[in-house]
């Protein structure tokens, strides 16, 4: 069982929510980006999900087939529906339930590279898997200055610089 989010986990989760969309729908919600990072994650949810304020986002993850990404779909999620009010959850609902299946992703998307008619329907491939990784990010002009003052050469080459400058 999934243990309950926290109004700084949704606010990190929307953050996330923004690059997932982007990358999946090619659709980049910067007015989206910019309230969540200016009000929060939770003040941005709740705001979308009065009754009278349904997104263009919402139109545009419809569209794309992947209502899973909608604010909607989180706030009904397990992990975070404790944070919404009663309304709020059944503002999400309704819209969710009005939504045709074909406003989400499909489970299973056959790979034409991989031979079906051989092998019928034993095999499925294309389903979608959520994964989390951390990237750490360089200061660049901290590596220049590394870079200048021991050259480009990690120690572990045998030069007397920085462990890694890469």
């Amino acid at each position: 069982m999934a243990s309950l989010a926290t109004e700084n986990d949704l606010h990190r989760e929307l953050l996330s929510l923004y690059a997932r969309t982007g990358e999946n729908t090619g659709y980049w919600a910067h007015y989206f980006l910019r309230e969540v990072r200016k009000y929060g994650g939770l003040a941005v949810a709740k705001k979308l999900l009065r009754a009278n304020r349904e997104s263009t986002g919402f139109d545009r993850l419809i569209a794309a087939r992947r209502a899973d990404l909608s604010i909607e779909f989180i706030a009904l999620s397990p992990r975070f529906k404790h944070l919404f009010s009663a309304e709020e959850r059944a503002v999400a609902t309704k819209r969710i339930e009005a939504l045709p299946r074909s406003a989400f992703p499909t489970n299973r998307v056959r790979n034409p590279a991989f031979p079906t008619d051989l092998v019928g329907d034993a095999y499925s491939e294309g389903s979608v898997e959520r994964v989390s990784v951390n990237r750490y990010e360089r200061n660049g002009r901290a590596r220049l200055a590394c870079i200048r003052h021991h050259g480009a050469r990690c120690a572990e080459e045998g030069g007397s610089g920085c462990r890694s400058v890469s």
